[in-house]
This record gives structure tokens, C-alpha cells and sequence, in this order.
């Protein structure tokens, strides 16, 4: 997460946070600005890098969202999910995903064994109070948009790019072709559906 006086920025994992989340630093890096968990090691119990707005208000009973434009990163569910499976083995996490799991849109995201869907991931972040959605796809074009208006819009436009950031060290296929038959991709989106249609609301169409 990242905050500043009339935003807060949500970071959906592997929706190009990261990136953003540096890119955000380096344009208010002489200003005081913004405050990020970005500051502290990532796996700081205090201040976790991809909290809520509930979660970081449990952690900080200082913190205020109201009034403030939320901004929160998307990506499309398929290649979300290739992305998400293939970094957390990369770091280390036992996922041991079956096909089944996989058509489901689920994985692990700690080491307890409890499997979660896409749906239960997204859904944490509060959609309903979400104004903007960069998506990962159009992350340059989005993320300047996105603050268009804001306190920091002159600092984010004098910034050419957002550059790439926390990639998997797996290299996988990506063509959904080869993990997904066309109706497999149904599936998947119908195990999910809250995704399904903020996909469709943002994108515009879906991808099968």
C-alpha cells in the first residue's frame, strides 16, 4: 500500500504492484508526499505490503481512507493466475497445483494448506470502494490517469514509463492456448465470477 494526503494505492499482488509501488517513491522522493510499506522489509508483520483498507486500519488506528481517491491494480484472470502460481514457487512455496485446482482459479498463499480462489484474493481488497483500477496490461496508460487531479499528478507525468519489477524467475509459457482449452477458460471465470465481471466491467470483453 501506498498513501499520500488525497490517495491510497492498494497492491493487488502480481497486477504490477511493484512496480508501481517504486515507481510512486521515485516521483515523490524529494517531497513528503507519501508514506509507503514499501519503507519497511516486505515481510513486515506491522505493515504488510498487499493489506486491505480493513487490515491497514487494524494495524494503524491513525489510518483514514475517506475522502480519498482508491486506487487498486487488475489484471486478467487467466494470466493473473499462471503469474501468481509460477512467483510464489519461484520464492520457494510449495503451491503443488493440480489441474482441478487450476480450472478453479485456486492456490495457496502461505504455507497452511488451505487452498484459496482468485475470487476470495480480489474480493479482501474492498471492490466497492475502489475508484480506479490500473490495469497490469495498461499499466502506464492507467496509472497516469489514475492520478489525474491529484496532489502528485505534475510528479507522476515528469515520469516516462513504468518499469518492469518483482517478475517470476520461472520462465513458463505464457500462451494461455497451451494451459487452457477454450472452455477451460469458461470454467475458470465461472468458479469466479466476481472476477468475471469486474474483468468485463474494466476490459470490456473477457478472454475467451
Amino acid at each position: 500500500m501506498v498513501t499520500g494526503e488525497d490517495f491510497v494505492w492498494l497492491h493487488m499482488p502480481k497486477t504490477g504492484g511493484a512496480a508501481i509501488r517504486q515507481f510512486l517513491i521515485n516521483c515523490t522522493k524529494d517531497v513528503e508526499a507519501v508514506s509507503s510499506s514499501a519503507r519497511l522489509p516486505m515481510k513486515t508483520a506491522s505493515m504488510p505490503a498487499h493489506d486491505s483498507l480493513a487490515q491497514r486500519q487494524s494495524l494503524d488506528p491513525n489510518f483514514q481512507y475517506e475522502g480519498k481517491r482508491i486506487i487498486c491494480g487488475i489484471r486478467r484472470l487467466p494470466t493473473w493466475l499462471l503469474s501468481n502460481i509460477h512467483y510464489r514457487v519461484s520464492i520457494g512455496e510449495d503451491q503443488n497445483v493440480c489441474r482441478e485446482n487450476l480450472l478453479r482459479g485456486e492456490f495457496k498463499p502461505d504455507q497452511d494448506g488451505k487452498w484459496v480462489s482468485a475470487d476470495e484474493r480480489l474480493s479482501a481488497f474492498e471492490l466497492e470502494k475502489v475508484d480506479n483500477w490500473v490495469r497490469q496490461e495498461n499499466l502506464s496508460l492507467d496509472l497516469f490517469r489514475a492520478f489525474q487531479g491529484l496532489s502528485i499528478e505534475n510528479l507522476i507525468t515528469q515520469m516516462e514509463t513504468v518499469p518492469r519489477k518483482n517478475s517470476s524467475k520461472i520462465r513458463y509459457i505464457k500462451r494461455l492456448d497451451f494451459w487452457f482449452t477454450r472452455n477451460e477458460v469458461q470454467q475458470l471465470y465461472d468458479f469466479n465470477p466476481i472476477w468475471r465481471d469486474l474483468e468485463k466491467r474494466i476490459y470490456g470483453d473477457l478472454l475467451i
